[in-house]
């Protein structure tokens, strides 16, 4: 049985007379509770009249941009009834330790300085967090349309467990492309929610079944070092030996035997080693030989047993598609310096002196 992620699920809102409490399902604690009381009824600072608000930058899912220029993850905006579900995901290792959420008719109601700097410190919805990869809030609808999404995030040392404990149950996927069309892979494809939402690389890992260019699916979501589903590979203990194989460059480098290694020579060796064979029929791995599928099997077992990846080098995360297709691995990059840095959900910025942003729910 697929073991449970430590994602936040989406929060129940209980109303209390004259408050809104959002809290955070999993490693909840009182504390966390009490610091999501909603600030509504406080009175709000308004900026002055001189400052105008730059163009209307309708979204319904934007970037949280951490340190200015760093995407660190989304802020992701679903309606459900007469509420807005709005979501914090941020990127396999980075995590939310506070969130600042508020929602308005207009630009001008955000609470802010008198040169027009908000103060996230005033709005409405806010928690702390223990290290959270997702936080929801739930917010009615006759608020307004224009939001502004605060975060402060910290990206830490993380290890094989936290890294599983990071990724979602599931994620729904489209491949893009496929062999000769793909960016030196097997597959392009782009995942289209969760905290892995973004473009990838992909590597076929059981040639036993197919999965076709421009093709939408959900699929289950592991770590390549934690327990994958008994029966589903053939050798899962090699994926030690893929990793290691992804993170060596090697596509473009001289073979020993001439010439140089092909994409279709690294997916034969991915097949080799958990697919127990190279598959010779494929008729969309391009120009592969077998001796130099074999040489790259060869060479992450003499050098890649127990490799494990490090900052700044890639790491295989397993998609198995629901719908009996192809099982998939993508490369994510990990990240990593340790900081503590603001974020906000890319916008409009405000018409203070910092950076910060607001953007307004819209398709």
């Amino acid at each position: 049985m697929k073991k449970m992620k430590n994602l936040a699920a989406i929060l129940v809102v209980a109303c209390l007379s004259l408050f809104h409490v959002s809290c955070e399902n999993g490693n909840s604690s009182e504390e966390e509770l009490m610091n999501a009381i909603s600030a509504k009824g406080k009175n709000k600072a308004k900026a002055s009249s001189n400052f105008t608000f730059d163009g209307e930058c309708l979204k319904s899912t934007t970037n949280l941009i951490a340190g200015q220029n760093m995407v660190v993850g989304t802020v992701d905006v679903v309606e459900d009834g007469t509420n807005y579900n709005i979501t914090y995901n941020v990127n396999i290792g980075w995590c939310l330790t506070e969130t600042h959420l508020d929602v308005e008719e207009s630009p001008a109601d955000f609470p802010m300085t008198n040169s027009g700097n908000p103060k996230n410190g005033q709005f409405e919805y806010s928690s702390t967090h223990a290290c959270a990869s997702s936080f929801t809030y739930v917010v009615p609808k006759s608020e307004g349309t224009y939001i502004a999404a605060h975060a402060v995030v910290s990206c830490e040392p993380f290890t094989l467990e936290s890294i599983a404990e990071s990724l979602p149950e599931e994620v729904n996927a489209c491949t893009t492309a496929k062999g000769l069309n793909a960016n030196n892979a097997y597959f392009d494809i782009t995942l289209n929610d969760s905290n892995l939402k973004g473009d990838y690389i992909a590597w076929c890992v059981d040639a036993d079944k197919s999965l076709n260019a421009d093709e939408c699916f959900d699929a289950d979501v592991y770590s390549s070092y934690e327990e994958l589903p008994q029966g589903e590979f053939e050798f899962p203990e090699n994926f030690d030996l893929v990793n290691w194989i992804m993170n060596q460059n090697i596509i473009g480098s001289p073979s020993p035997s001439g010439g140089i290694y092909t994409f279709g020579d690294v997916q034969q060796a991915i097949w080799g080693l958990v697919d127990s064979r190279i598959e010779p029929s494929c008729t969309f791995c391009g120009p592969w030989a077998t001796s130099k599928a074999q040489e790259i099997i060869d060479l992450a077992k003499l050098n890649g047993e127990g490799f494990v990846p490090e900052c700044g080098q890639v790491f295989a995360i397993v998609l198995i598609p629901q719908n009996n297709r192809q099982s998939l691995v993508i490369p994510y990059t990990l990240p990593c310096n340790e900081c503590e840095e603001t974020a906000w959900g890319q916008g409009c910025d405000f018409p203070g002196n910092n950076w910060s942003m607001y953007f307004q729910y819209g398709n």
